[in-house]
């Protein structure tokens, strides 16, 4: 036996296929509830949409736009579940709203949106709305675009490292009794509800085991179609898929995020302090064909330079600033929207078959309640029993100091130690999704060889 899959050599009570935030999210909650659970992911925790986000957790307030108030009250009052869970993860962030002489955005609706959100959040006094001048608004962003500013707003969302995020979630669930396996690749369930047989096939060493599993939580993203097809090749389509790139440059703000409204399409997306660089992002399309092999196109990369510039004062960024850039799937409900931003982020939950249960959309801020969601589906049809999300609620997601270097350390012990603790088996495993290092900071190819021979040596040593 493969001594990799050999702990999956057992019944369990649920199997979970699919190690992003939704995946982690159900190991934790139900190794959590006392239920053996395993988790397998193909490749590494949140190396899909997981990592790709724009690492915010947020009500999303250009949701307010399309009336989805139930989505943004639910995702606000989650955003303080999630500070109290990992405070070291879920930080707080001021964001400035500017509002430009000409734009899609004007002072009044702004005020009106603000206004909303913050009745949903019921922030602290601390944390409340305001409205000021231009004037104002350059005094706490110098860099900030005077010309046609008319004012703004100033909020408060919170930010996070969204796949070390998944990565703590998953060794919260490994530390409560799940058992969670990556590199490892899930063929279709067979059997029935109480009965499924799993294939998983160890994609480093090349053995096979049957996992058997009373449940199956499918959290597969882009690849829930093509999952599903695998069992049933007439299963239906249910997905849209959407593209969003990120580009990392030097440092543009003092400590705010900025909300932009694109001049060229109304879009909104953000500039955000990112480990002493700046984040920008995202754009949207719909994707065809296979996304493990979309790449980050300049026609975007130029989008968002050129859409940045505009709210700049005294600076031009180019191509040459790009320190580093991503390209994400997001996974939404298949619709007839002509642009996919007009798609609900909304999750939808589904059996097919009974006791095989598959999600599409949803949010990072929501993790730990759609998988709640999944769970409470599969164990009902299972026949088994779950508390009432109280655990899951209170118990702290990291249990130790958080480490996250933003650039490669001279010594690696701290490095090694948290490959060991949170399933890394790689250097792009430690250096781009447990911290942000490949983004912030690459390392020349040579020390990422380096560490390459010291994660083999970790990964050769017994238990």
């Amino acid at each position: 036996m493969d001594m990799r899959l050999g702990d999956l050599d057992r019944e369990f009570d649920v199997l979970v296929v699919g190690g992003g935030a939704f995946g982690c999210g159900v190991a934790r909650e139900a190794a959590l509830n006392g239920l053996s659970v395993a988790l397998v992911e193909r490749d590494d925790l949140a190396s899909g949409t997981s990592s790709a986000s724009s690492k915010m957790i947020h009500g999303g307030l250009r949701y307010l736009e399309h009336n989805e108030l139930g989505l943004v009250r639910q995702a606000l009052r989650e955003r303080e579940v999630l500070e109290k869970l990992a405070p070291e993860l879920v930080l707080p962030c001021p964001f400035l709203a500017p509002v430009y002489r000409g734009g899609s955005r004007g002072m009044l609706k702004l005020r009106m949106g603000l206004w909303l959100y913050d009745l949903l959040a019921r922030p602290a006094r601390s944390r409340r709305r305001s409205m000021h001048s231009s004037e104002g608004l350059r005094a706490m962003e110098p860099d900030l675009n005077q010309r046609g500013l008319r004012g703004g707003g100033r909020f408060w969302d919170w930010r996070t490292y969204d796949s070390r995020m998944v990565a703590e979630i998953g060794a919260c669930a490994s530390r409560s009794g799940a058992v969670v396996v990556t590199r490892a690749e899930a063929g279709p369930p067979r059997g029935t509800v109480g009965r499924f047989e799993v294939d998983v096939t160890d994609r480093i060493e090349g053995g096979v085991v049957t996992v058997r599993a009373k449940s199956v939580i499918a959290t597969v993203g882009p690849w829930s179609d093509s999952y599903r097809k695998t069992r049933d090749p007439n299963a239906k389509s249910h997905t849209r898929l959407s593209s969003g790139i990120h580009l990392v440059v030097p440092r543009i703000t003092n400590e705010h995020a900025v909300v932009i409204n694109a001049r060229s399409d109304g879009r909104v997306f953000f500039v955000l302090p990112f480990f002493g660089r700046t984040l920008i992002g995202t754009t949207e399309r719909d994707v065809t064909g296979d996304p493990r092999s979309l790449t980050v196109e300049d026609r975007d990369i130029d989008y968002l330079l050129e859409e940045t510039n505009t709210v700049l004062a005294d600076r031009t960024l180019s191509r040459d600033d790009v320190i580093s850039s991503f390209i994400g799937v997001r996974t939404l409900a298949e619709d007839d929207h002509a642009n996919p931003s007009s798609t609900s982020r909304e999750q939808q939950v589904w059996e097919e078959p009974a006791g095989v249960v598959h999600v599409i959309g949803g949010k990072l801020t929501t993790w730990r309640l759609i998988a709640r969601e999944l769970l409470e589906r599969a164990t009902a049809a299972a026949g088994l029993t779950i508390d009432d999300g109280t655990r899951s609620r209170t118990t702290p997601i990291v249990s130790e100091g958080l480490y996250m270097p933003d650039h490669m350390p001279d010594d690696t012990t701290a490095l090694l130690d948290l490959a060991r603790r949170t399933h890394a088996l790689t250097a792009e495993d430690l250096l781009r999704r447990r911290t942000p290092i490949m983004l912030t900071n690459p390392p020349k190819p040579e020390v990422i060889e380096r560490l390459e021979a010291q994660l083999s040596e970790v990964r050769a040593q017994p238990g």
